[in-house]
């Protein structure tokens, strides 16, 4: 039988018990010989052969001691980064060149910008709509 979500809580563990058991009679082991290599009581082996619920503990040592461990690392993979995350361990990349301004800066040191002129205050470049004139404390209106 192929496992499905289809298929009822009962009748997979119908279905992974049955898989256990056919694990076992491969290896010709027997549920005595199994429960003592897993380190629990051959009444678990019983009850997990028959689909019945056992303490996920129990399940794992079972499975470690029929060398099916490996299955483990399938049944809940691991989970990677988030895109988001990717795009942070990545750093920022750059997206256009930057412009002539920034090459003079690289080339010549501050003094390049603005080939002599003197710097006007940042304040200025915010003007009041219209008006022509710098922005001061007081003409927030």
């Amino acid at each position: 039988m192929h496992l499905s979500p289809l298929l009822t809580d009962d009748a997979t563990l119908g279905e992974i018990g049955n898989r256990f058991m056919q694990r076992r009679l491969q290896r010709n082991l027997t549920q005595a010989e199994l429960a003592a290599r897993a380190g629990v009581s051959k009444r678990t082996i019983e009850r997990l052969e028959e689909g019945g619920s056992s303490q996920f503990a129990n399940v794992v040592k079972v499975i470690r001691a029929l060398d099916l461990f490996d299955g483990l690392d399938r049944l809940v993979p691991e989970v990677g980064p988030s895109p988001i995350q990717q795009a942070k361990l990545q750093g920022r990349q750059r997206k256009r060149a930057s412009g002539t301004a920034a090459k003079a800066v690289a080339k010549g040191g501050a003094a390049a910008v603005g080939a002599g002129k003197p710097r006007v205050a940042s304040r200025t470049k915010t003007a009041a709509k219209g008006s022509g004139k710098a922005w001061s404390w007081g003409d927030a209106r």
